[in-house]
């Protein structure tokens, strides 16, 4: 359809009436007044046609192409909610937080987990990846993460402030992520938790991702079953950040993120991305199912991103 309607509008340009001729198979006419009547009655049903062709221009996707913004965002979103999917599992198990037994690396076999009382009595939990090691859900990631807890971990009103320490992450395309960032988590009842982000820069050989958020989590599914890969979990909320190419854009979620505990990627909900000078588009994660790709809208155009 592309190469015929550019023929047909090149024509168009530098002949109209041979073109209409052509369209139409019309003999050309020898009197002059009956080619003014011709090329009036034909005005019309030009016009349609040509609408008819360059109406497939219409969809905005064409034109903005940008999908950068999304790509860093989903990574962010998705590696931030493994941190602190981590952390509440972690301090649930700490017989020193929580009350309840020993802590143990749940998502990750190389991951060594300390837990100590610091003079204040508050808790520093260090979770050590060592060198690395491929996590649950496919993500490889080595380094530290530090966390302090203010009260025990069961009880609403309590936080803990997370910070990192040679912290890097793998994507599943092989790219290195290092990872510097203040994060705290609220326990607002015994499922739901308030996380803010800030100051998050995460650092690749392609450039800087900048990012912060604030939302709320809620526990959803996979509680006493003692497997924590079974965990399933709410996300509202909202974000912002500066892609790696430079430009920054706004996340607003409009139906609530669900997050499987052993999947890298979200499996439903709907969020609304706005990069800068662009239009708002829509992102659709699916229907619940483990898989990389997501439905990106302007408009009501629509189309298909993988997210590796």
């Amino acid at each position: 359809m592309s190469g015929g309607r550019n023929l047909f509008l090149t024509l168009f340009v530098i002949n109209p009436y041979l073109a209409l001729r052509i369209l139409y198979y019309i003999p050309i006419p020898s009197n002059a007044v009956m080619m003014k009547s011709l090329n009036l009655a034909l005005l019309i049903p030009s016009l349609i046609f040509l609408f008819s062709f360059t109406s497939c221009d219409l969809d905005p996707l064409q034109g903005d192409v940008e999908i950068q913004t999304a790509l860093d965002h989903f990574f962010a979103q998705s590696e931030f909610g493994h941190i602190e999917t981590t952390f509440d599992i972690e301090a649930q198990n700490s017989s020193e937080i929580n009350k309840t037994y020993a802590a143990s690396g749940l998502f990750c076999s190389c991951t060594n987990i300390e837990v100590s009382e610091n003079a204040d009595g508050s808790f520093r939990m260090l979770i050590d990846y060592g060198t690395g090691c491929v996590c649950a859900e496919g993500r490889t990631r080595q380094g530290k993460l530090i966390g302090t807890f203010h009260g025990k971990w069961s009880q609403a009103g309590s936080y803990v402030d997370i910070v990192s320490d040679g912290y890097q992450v793998s994507k599943l395309d092989g790219t290195v992520y290092s990872f510097e960032f203040q994060k705290r988590i609220t326990k607002i009842d015994s499922t739901t938790y308030s996380v803010k982000v800030e100051n998050a820069v995460l650092t690749s050989d392609q450039g800087s991702i900048k990012w912060q958020s604030e939302r709320v989590v809620e526990w959803t599914a996979g509680r006493g079953d003692a497997d924590p890969l079974n965990n399933e979990y709410l996300l509202t909320g909202g974000a912002s950040g500066t892609s790696i190419k430079g430009l920054n854009f706004n996340v607003r979620i409009e139906e609530p993120l669900k997050v499987l505990a052993n999947c890298p990627h979200i499996v439903s909900g709907v969020l609304s991305l706005t990069p800068e000078g662009k239009e708002e588009r829509t992102i659709d994660y699916g229907s619940g199912e483990c898989d990389d790709e997501v439905i990106l809208s302007i408009f009501g155009f629509s189309r298909t991103i993988n997210l590796n």
